[in-house]
């Protein structure tokens, strides 16, 4: 065995600090790709940022015609309102008429079994007069 240290196995070392040609267009080309993604991305937001100023505009129309459609909507119903409170007055009212007119029915009612009942009487008593009773003049016992 030889203890020359030219003969030994070289080991590879660890790391390489020389630079060749390859190393440098793996450089480029991945900083290449980079700004082209930065490129792209960055227009893709420019893009997204005119959309959603353009959907920001359309809203603010719509919002706008919402709430023109709701004044007027509101500017409709209320009248309405004003109706329907006047209709429930009047249906109070109708009400208590309905309740008089039934209390008089009632009472008309009333009246007329004791116009009956009185000329029941009448009639019983009409009969009555026409007997002939004792001791009246003309009458015999």
């Amino acid at each position: 065995m030889t203890t020359d240290p030219e003969e030994r196995p070289r080991r590879r070392p660890l790391f390489d600090p020389t630079v060749n040609l390859g190393a440098i267009l793996q450089v480029v080309t991945v900083g290449a790709f980079a700004l082209a993604y930065v490129v792209g991305v960055r227009a893709d937001v420019t893009r997204l940022t005119s959309d959603v100023q353009a959907v920001n505009v359309r809203l603010t129309e719509e919002v706008g015609k919402l709430s023109r459609a709701i004044a007027g909507l509101d500017a409709t119903l209320s009248p309405f309102a004003r109706m329907m409170e006047r209709m429930d007055h009047l249906e109070r009212r109708i009400a208590g008429t309905e309740a008089r007119n039934e209390a008089q029915e009632d009472r008309l009612g009333r009246l007329g079994e004791s116009v009956v009942e009185i000329r029941a009487n009448l009639d019983t008593l009409m009969r009555a007069s026409q007997q002939n009773l004792p001791g009246a003049p003309g009458v015999r016992r």
